[in-house]
């Protein structure tokens, strides 16, 4: 079991990596009308369960028209996510909170944005490990 948990982590490192590499800040590289994430993967780095953490990102809006967030999708019910605002005027600033009710172990988490008339997700990701003593 243990080993299946670790695969699915190194698994979700890789992911990430690749999609990184390939996509890097921007949403839509190349093209004129993008979405620029700010800072799209936040480590955590080692912590001990004390309280939940929160973690913050942020997406500026570079097209020439508004945005409007149509759902966002957690990876899973371990942590809650909520947004600042449901639309985003062009050059402004979407803030997404997430709060994580730590497990122990090393975690990836990923985040869906979707907004309105847009198929593809906007992925955001967070992680660390949560140590006991």
């Amino acid at each position: 079991m243990y080993k299946l948990i670790i695969g699915g982590v190194v698994l979700g490192i890789i992911f990430f990596f690749v999609y990184r590499m390939y996509l890097g800040n921007e949403r839509f590289s190349g093209q004129k009308n993008s979405t620029k994430i700010i800072n799209n993967n936040i480590d955590l780095g080692l912590y001990k369960i004390t309280s939940p953490k929160y973690v913050h990102f942020q997406i500026v809006n570079n097209n020439a028209n508004d945005l409007k967030v149509e759902k966002i999708i957690p990876d899973c019910d371990c942590y809650s996510v909520v947004a600042n605002k449901k639309l985003i005027t062009p050059n402004d600033t979407l803030v997404v909170t997430a709060k994580y009710d730590a497990y122990p172990g090393p975690f990836l988490k990923k985040i869906h944005i979707y907004f309105e008339n847009d198929k593809t997700p906007l992925l955001l990701f967070f992680k660390g490990k949560v140590i006991t003593d």
